[in-house]
């Protein structure tokens, strides 16, 4: 991207939100921040109404407005790729709104882009998310919990647990809406249990939104708050040899199980994998038959055994 560009997609990066820090300006562009205070004056200069603090970031005027902004042929086929993406993996409601925003994109679009997008929309796909998945599931609270956290105010939630399949009620401050594991799950602080968790959305039956507010911590991110869940877990490493044979067919697959890193080594393929369930990653290596070799963790070994035993008197009866 050459300056000008870079200039222009700033000012319009200010007008999109109300103040803007230079590091984030800086990341967006894969700049320094001394080349976007270069930039930032230069649209000063240009007669821009620039306001700026220090250490809280820069803002337009109110007074100010750009034209209405059009999108590149490339810009508007990104957005059919997000429309593919939403429609398999957000609660319907969600997608009904995006849905209808794009449709008002496609409005203001030219006619030869409008044509380029209705030719790409029938090639571009989304494996629908498993029946087992919560990510398609219709549930009307995204919205509630989403007005919730923009008001900063406390949620009332009816949740069943996942092992004991109790329902409770919870008073919960909203924090992050995060989708991981095929499931979309609020992360907030539950104030009965006085402690941040985690609700999966699939699990939560009722949502009010009551009058207490809540201020969300400075220090709470979500980035933190996986990191701390990873270390509370009890995990396990695996190192697998894996035939060359095999390899293209577990290219997906095997990120589902822990996957980290791999090394090839001769016509065969190294790889270090970090579970919180070894039987689990036992039940997989089985289906890849004699095409895998486990290098280190004898508890593996001996799950892998005894599954394979299972399956014996399981099949041996059928005889």
């Amino acid at each position: 991207m050459n300056r000008i560009d870079r200039i222009s997609a700033v000012l319009i990066h200010l007008q999109s939100k109300q103040i803007v820090k230079a590091s984030e300006l800086a990341e967006r562009f894969g700049v320094s921040k001394r080349t976007i205070y270069r930039d930032i004056r230069s649209l000063e200069e240009a007669g821009v109404p620039l306001g700026g603090e220090a250490g809280v970031g820069y803002y337009l005027s109110d007074s100010y407005h750009l034209p209405p902004v059009s999108l590149t042929r490339e810009e508007a086929g990104a957005f059919i790729v997000a429309a593919k993406l939403m429609e398999k993996h957000t609660d319907f409601s969600v997608n009904q709104q995006f849905q209808s925003g794009l449709t008002k994109i496609r409005s203001v679009l030219r006619n030869a882009d409008k044509d380029y997008l209705a030719n790409i929309e029938d090639q571009i796909a989304v494996l629908k998310a498993s029946d087992r998945s919560g990510a398609r599931s219709s549930n009307p609270f995204f919205a509630l919990i989403m007005q919730a956290m923009n008001e900063g105010k406390v949620v009332e939630i009816e949740y069943v647990s996942g092992y004991t399949k109790e329902e409770t009620k919870r008073d919960v401050e909203p924090y992050n809406l995060w989708f991981y594991s095929m499931n979309w799950h609020l992360i907030g602080y539950c104030r009965k249990r006085k402690g941040y968790r985690d609700f999966r959305m699939d699990r939560i039956k009722s949502v009010t939104i009551t009058g207490h507010r809540y201020e969300k911590p400075v220090s709470f991110s979500i980035e933190h708050y996986y990191e701390e869940m990873m270390k509370n877990q009890e995990l396990y490493s695996a190192q697998l040899l894996i035939d060359e044979e095999v390899y293209p067919h577990i290219q997906n697959s095997r990120y589902y199980f822990g996957f980290i890193d791999e090394q090839k080594v001769g016509n065969k393929y190294k790889m270090n994998f970090l579970v919180n369930d070894l039987r689990y990653l036992a039940k997989w290596i089985i289906t890849l038959g004699n095409h895998v070799e486990v290098l280190k963790s004898s508890a593996l070994n001996g799950l892998i055994l005894s599954e394979i035993e299972i399956l014996s008197a399981h099949y041996s009866k059928k005889l």
